[in-house]
């Protein structure tokens, strides 16, 4: 069962995915569909799934709003 805070990372990737580069769209795309794994795994092993560079889910995550990738994991 999703969480609230899993709906609010879902709603600002839903909300700004049009305007990511290709490559954050891909990391957003597995976020908004693998939010249980992302508020437990590592940047690393959280990038490895999507597909990109670890370096892409903290962009991802500040083209969020967020400070890093640790706060959008937290939320």
């Amino acid at each position: 069962m999703n969480k609230p805070q899993d709906k609010a990372v879902a709603q600002r990737v839903r909300d700004s995915i049009t305007a990511l580069s290709p490559e954050l769209a891909r990391a957003a795309r597995w976020v908004s569909a693998h939010p249980a794994e992302l508020s437990v795994q590592s940047m690393r092993r959280s990038a490895i799934a999507a597909g990109v560079l670890p370096v892409t889910m903290t962009r991802l995550a500040r083209a969020l709003g967020y400070s890093g990738y640790e706060e959008m994991r937290h939320i």
